[in-house]
């Protein structure tokens, strides 16, 4: 039986959900360690033994003989353990030639060995061999099995699996497409390995950017995986944070935000409180609640996960710092500016150290210290660093970056905020024009941008303006946003309220 191909667990969880992107993890190889207590980890002699039994075996029994070529593939995976992945290639690809010869392309220790080097060449990084060895396995399979035989059907996932590997999702897609369709009719659609496809063409069609798609194929998995595992099950687990990251990842954090918060009460009930995963989903959820406008109830989360990165990684680590920028973010959005100001400082003086007056991140950083300086009274300071950081930007990256947009955005704020609505229309409409070509008119950015342009016209007198924009931003928003999307609401108590209206 083929063994289907999956990544490692230690390459999935939140933050593989969130980002979005991230190449699928090598396949480990499938003998275990050479020690006698089962460890995995090889001991010095591991290698140098097993060239021993192959020398012995050669001279006694001859290179034919099935002894030998268990013995070579005992050094091959001596070898890979021991690192010597170069070796452990030449070995399999001597074990193959030797499986065809003896044994016959049909036979299923011919197809081991081909199998056994694919895992070796994915662990090697040679990829696009990997592709080739995976489509002759393929080929070979139709030949002496049926379409619809089960390991058929794992080949043409694994195939899938190794054009992802070497970089090629797009190709991925239809193969994982044929492989699960094949795998729901032959196996069931409850099988562990229909779950595996599934999960996979989920990661594929992510990977490619096709959010759209690959929203109800984690919805259909996390439903499976519910259904087949249960609750609490490390798969169901991943299953969720994948969902929640597809969900961020499509402009919906206000429905990330719930799943993330699932999946973070049965971490916190099935593993103990100091492993990493947890810190990791808090982080997670409380990025959610940030982007969700939920600024409040990131704060304590972020607090919290401070204390754990202060404590695993030290003061100084990049993600201790990373998490003090993202808490100094969430106060300043929280109304918190007095708080903010000094932490948002210390991360500002430490980017400027060591990532340079110019790196996006320091640029970031500046860009929320400039708001919460506004937010605390002291309009001009903040105003000053806004104009800083978008002349930097506009300069680096150019006028149609998001960030120089982001900046544009508040430039244009700054006025609306200062009693200069109809300064601020102009350079309103001016962002709005580039984010609907960068971003898109459904992205939320856009769509903030639209109700900011609309309340400067109804702060400069153009009330009936005013409610047309907002009209137009409100469908739109239902267009493009899920119902629940906070934006929806910040639209429709703006209408409401509006003197045109009353």
């Amino acid at each position: 039986m083929i063994r289907r191909r999956r990544r490692k667990p230690s390459d999935r969880g939140p933050a593989d959900a969130a980002v979005g992107a991230g190449a699928a993890g090598v396949v480990p190889p499938r003998n275990g360690g050479a020690r006698g207590d089962g460890s995995g980890e090889p001991d010095a002699g591991d290698v140098l033994r097993h060239e021993r039994v192959l020398a012995t075996t050669l001279r006694s029994l001859g290179e034919d003989h099935p002894d030998t070529l268990d013995a070579r593939r005992a050094l091959a995976s001596a070898c890979e353990r021991a690192g010597d992945s170069g070796r452990a290639v030449a070995l399999r690809e001597e074990i193959l030639a030797a499986s065809l010869r003896l044994l016959g392309e049909r036979h299923s220790r011919t197809l081991a060995a081909r199998e056994g080097l694919i895992d070796t060449c994915e662990v090697a990084g040679d990829f696009d061999r990997a592709v080739s060895l995976n489509e002759a396995n393929v080929e070979a399979l139709l030949r002496f099995r049926a379409e619809d035989h089960p390991d058929t059907v794992t080949a043409r996932h694994n195939l899938a699996h190794a054009h992802e590997l070497a970089g090629a999702p797009k190709r991925a897609v239809p193969l994982y497409e044929q492989a699960l369709s094949a795998s729901r009719r032959v196996l069931g659609e409850d099988h562990p390995d229909t779950l595996t496809t599934r999960r996979a063409l989920m990661r594929a069609l992510r990977r490619t950017g096709a959010l759209g798609r690959a929203l109800p194929v984690g919805e259909q998995a996390l439903a499976q995986c519910r259904r087949v595992l249960g609750e609490d099950h490390p798969d169901t687990l991943v299953a969720l944070e994948e969902l929640a990251g597809l969900h961020e990842l499509s402009g919906n954090p206000a429905l990330a935000a719930p799943l993330y918060a699932e999946a973070l009460t049965a971490r916190r009930r099935t593993l103990p409180a100091a492993d990493p995963r947890i810190a990791d989903l808090v982080e997670a959820l409380a990025l959610a609640r940030l982007k969700s406008w939920d600024a409040a109830a990131a704060v304590p989360l972020f607090e919290e996960v401070l204390a754990v990165r202060r404590r695993d990684h030290g003061t100084d680590d990049t993600r201790t710092w990373d998490v003090r920028h993202a808490l100094g973010a969430a106060l300043q959005s929280a109304g918190q500016n007095a708080r903010a100001v000094p932490l948002l400082r210390s991360v500002l003086d430490h980017r400027r150290r060591e990532l340079g007056p110019e790196h996006a991140l320091t640029l970031l950083t500046q860009g929320i210290l400039a708001d919460a300086y506004i937010g605390a009274g002291k309009r001009w300071r903040g105003h000053m660093l806004r104009s800083r950081t978008y002349a930097v930007r506009a300069a680096a990256l150019g006028d149609d970056h998001p960030d120089t947009l982001a900046s544009m955005h508040d430039e244009a704020y700054f006025l609306h905020l200062t009693g200069r609505p109809k300064a601020a229309i102009p350079r309103f409409e001016k962002v709005v024009a580039a984010r609907t070509r960068v971003l898109g008119e459904g992205h939320s950015d856009t769509l903030q941008a639209r109700i900011n342009l609309a309340m400067a016209h109804r702060a400069a007198g153009d009330t009936g303006r005013a409610d047309a924009l907002l009209e137009e931003t409100l469908a739109q928003c239902l267009r493009h946003l899920d119902e629940s999307h906070p934006l929806v609401a910040v639209v429709r108590r703006e209408l409401a309220s509006s003197p045109g209206r009353g």
